[in-house]
Formats: C-alpha cells, sequence, structure tokens
C-alpha cells in the first residue's frame, strides 16, 4: 500500500515540476497590457433585471476601461421584486 501512495505523489510531483518548466516567461509589457484572454473577469448579479440599459451599458464600459476581461452575469431573483418598464427584460443579449 505504501508503493501505491509513494508512486501516486511522485507522479504528483512530476506533473508539478513540469508545469513549472511549461511556463512561459512574460515581458514587463505584456504583464502590463495583457491580451484580452489573459484578463480578469468578475462577477456581476442582476436583482430581477432591476437595471437599466443605459445603467447596464455604463457598468460594462467602466470594467472595459479598468482593464475587466469579461463578466459572469448571475440573475439573483428570489424575493426581489421586478422593477417596471423602464428596465431590461432578463432575456437582454450583451454583446
Amino acid at each position: 500500500m505504501k508503493k501505491v501512495i509513494y508512486s501516486i505523489l511522485a507522479i504528483i510531483a512530476c506533473n508539478f515540476i513540469n508545469a513549472q518548466v511549461l511556463q512561459k516567461k512574460i515581458s514587463d509589457k505584456e504583464f502590463a497590457n495583457p491580451a484580452p484572454e489573459n484578463r480578469p473577469k468578475t462577477w456581476m448579479h442582476a436583482m430581477s433585471g432591476n437595471m437599466s440599459k443605459i445603467g447596464l451599458t455604463k457598468d460594462l464600459e467602466g470594467m472595459a476601461d479598468a482593464g475587466i476581461g469579461g463578466i459572469i452575469l448571475f440573475n439573483v431573483s428570489a424575493f426581489i421584486k421586478d422593477g417596471g418598464k423602464n428596465l431590461i427584460p432578463l432575456s437582454i443579449s450583451i454583446k
């Protein structure tokens, strides 16, 4: 049984070592201005769609200006009333 455990630990250690070797070195310029696919993403809540199209647009523009690469938009609707006709529907398509 000890041989199996040691074998598993050795395989895991080799994978960590291999991952360290395969890392790409990046320049200071690349670090300061990462490619779009490497930018951070954030979590955003829509509370039963209680946001205006203008407000959502300003939020997304502000995030883009701050260097945020994308969002995970999560609709929270439990015990939250719909805001009314001036707000965007939950099925909005963001492109």
